[in-house]
């Protein structure tokens, strides 16, 4: 893999992290090539999936080097969340190689070489964890008996199906969860051909919020850290798909454009840490951090 040079975007961040009450800022984003997709990033880390091949393969990234994921009889490993002590989860196939045949999709905790399966318990016919936290908290989404995506919540002894049909969801995630236990993630409405997603906040005492980037036709949070900072992507007024960070106390999010990335091809920003590293996708993975 090869670690290019380092661009800076600029843009405008409010009080939550410095002390003025707005200044200006800039986002450092460095490419990483020839690793794959990066997901969710702690102090330290960051995990994802590789693209091309046969199947995609887990792994953590950590100064320039990737460590594969290998669960055993797994196939097409994507891993999406890792805490700070290095927990990740995420999503496998399971390969029966008598067969020859996949036999379930389940979701897992992995660490240190140990593997524990996250299957929601109730008529799930695949799970997906996609957010984990420092308390071990997990969250991601099922498919039920319908087909339809639903999010949960998992504490190590009880799961929960948040109450997002409630605000007419026909499908929803949970992507991530802060070690205070705030839950972000995207529900969609309408028909199935014309279904746009809206984003969500699930705080530690239970409060549902949505929230949509203004001017968005869909918004989809991916990340959220201690400091309750948010980021995702949305889809603009202009129809492509551009990363978000949305900061407290501050109305309007910050647009992030990967560079050299085609509006075509779009941005995203997949991950942040609590000292407020990134993990951004474009044309290739980009690491990056918030900086004055």
């Amino acid at each position: 893999m090869k670690i290019s040079a380092t661009f800076t975007v600029a843009i405008s961040i409010g009080s939550l992290l410095f002390p003025q009450p707005t200044q200006a800022a800039s986002v450092t984003l460095t490419p990483v090539t020839g690793v794959g997709r990066l997901q969710g990033v702690n102090l330290t880390q960051a995990v994802g999936y590789s693209l091309g091949g046969d199947e995609p393969d887990g792994f953590y990234y950590e100064k320039g080097n990737k460590t594969e994921i290998k669960i055993r009889n797994g196939v097409n490993v994507l891993v999406f969340g890792i805490e700070n002590n290095g927990r990740a989860v995420g999503q496998y196939y399971e390969y029966n190689p008598m067969d020859k045949g996949i036999v379930k999709q389940h979701g897992f905790l992995y660490f240190h070489g140990d593997v524990t399966n996250i299957d929601y318990p109730t008529g799930a016919t695949a799970t997906t964890c996609r957010g984990i936290n420092n308390p071990q908290r997990i969250v991601g989404d099922y498919t039920g008996p319908d087909g339809r995506h639903h999010a949960f919540f998992f504490d190590k002894k009880d799961y929960v199906t948040l109450p997002l049909e409630s605000l007419g969801a026909t499908n929803s995630y949970a992507t991530a969860i802060n070690n205070p236990g705030d839950i972000v993630g995207y529900y969609t409405t309408g028909p199935q051909d014309e279904q746009h997603a809206h984003g969500f906040l699930y705080d530690k005492q239970g409060n549902l919020t949505t929230f949509e980037i203004p001017g968005a036709t869909d918004t989809m949070p991916y990340g959220i850290n201690n400091a309750g900072i948010i980021v995702g992507a949305y889809i603009g007024s202009d129809a492509f798909t551009h990363g978000f960070v949305k900061l407290v106390g501050v109305p309007d999010p910050l647009t992030v454009d990967a560079p050299d990335t085609p509006l075509g091809v779009g941005t995203s920003v997949q991950g942040i840490s609590d000292n407020g590293q990134l993990t951004v996708l474009g044309t290739t993975a980009f690491v990056g951090n918030i900086v004055p």
